[in-house]
């Protein structure tokens, strides 16, 4: 099967908003991959590096766009459930998601205090969910928490 290519046109600036467009293109990606549950999400092992890799530059530029953090995140919990380890060892640390997580973490709860900016405590609320789903997952901890 061809490799997911949409990417292509949708080329992320550091000045530019996550517009209605690029609300619309993750959540009809996250719906994509919610039904391909029948394939066993064989999805995953189609998408193309450049995506994640877009995916993880729009969670950086869009902290406080609630709507995109939800997509976002349903996203790599499904990745995370029912990807391989192939697909965690490269989003996780070829693609440095683990790094961007932890720096974003960082970011919203610094000295033991949840900053209070709009939207943090949903931000924060995903994050942790992302890292219990990560120590449940048998074979996530065997690669990701040794």
């Amino acid at each position: 099967m061809p490799k997911i290519e949409g990417y292509r046109f949708l080329e992320s600036t550091q000045n530019e908003r996550l517009g209605s467009s690029r609300l619309m293109l993750i959540e009809t990606f996250m719906l994509i991959i919610k039904n391909d549950k029948m394939n066993k999400y064989s999805i995953f092992d189609k998408i193309d590096d450049n995506l994640w890799h877009l995916l993880l530059v729009w969670f950086n530029e869009a902290l406080h766009n609630s709507i995109f953090q939800k997509y976002f995140f349903e996203i790599v919990i499904l990745m995370i459930k029912h990807g391989n380890e192939k697909i965690l060892l490269k989003f996780f640390f070829k693609l440095e998601g683990m790094s961007i997580l932890h720096k974003t973490y960082k970011q919203i709860y610094m000295n033991r205090v949840l900053l209070s900016i709009l939207r943090i405590k949903d931000l924060y609320f995903n994050l942790d969910k992302i890292v219990k789903t990560l120590k449940t997952m048998s074979y996530a901890k065997m690669v990701i928490f040794p």
